[in-house]
């Protein structure tokens, strides 16, 4: 079994809160870990795989926090939680999660390379 590392992204440990909405359903928990392409919400609950959905995530101050919206699908309903991938991310809270995964990130020479090697959510392709 191969342990090579094939995500584009490398994920950060992190734990603040977060809500994903998919329709009139709203679950909350904390995020385990982030990438720039997505993330893990510890929670017991379960989304359909495959929907479409948003999510905010939570940083700062509870009573005025500063949060990272982004559009997502569920791709998968794990015994720790649902795991997204991102689709959609505005410019601010991009920002927002660059940060948030280079200060949590355990190689930030991998994350900054990544950083650099991709456009948004995508990973830049060879012209």
């Amino acid at each position: 079994m191969s342990t090579e590392n094939k995500r584009d992204f490398t994920r950060a440990a992190v734990r603040v809160e977060a809500e994903i909405a998919a329709g009139d359903r709203r679950v909350s928990g904390h995020v385990g870990d982030v990438s720039l392409k997505g993330m893990l919400l510890a929670c017991s609950d379960t989304l359909p795989e495959g929907s479409d959905c948003s999510v905010r995530i939570l940083l700062g101050d509870p009573d005025s926090p500063l949060p990272i919206e982004a559009s997502c699908r569920v791709v998968r309903n794990l015994d720790e939680g649902i795991a997204v991938e991102f689709t959609g991310v505005d410019l601010d809270s991009y920002g927002h999660l660059k940060n948030l995964v280079s200060m949590n990130v355990a190689d930030i020479d991998q994350a900054e390379s990544e950083f650099r090697n991709h456009l948004g959510l995508k990973k830049v392709k060879d012209l």
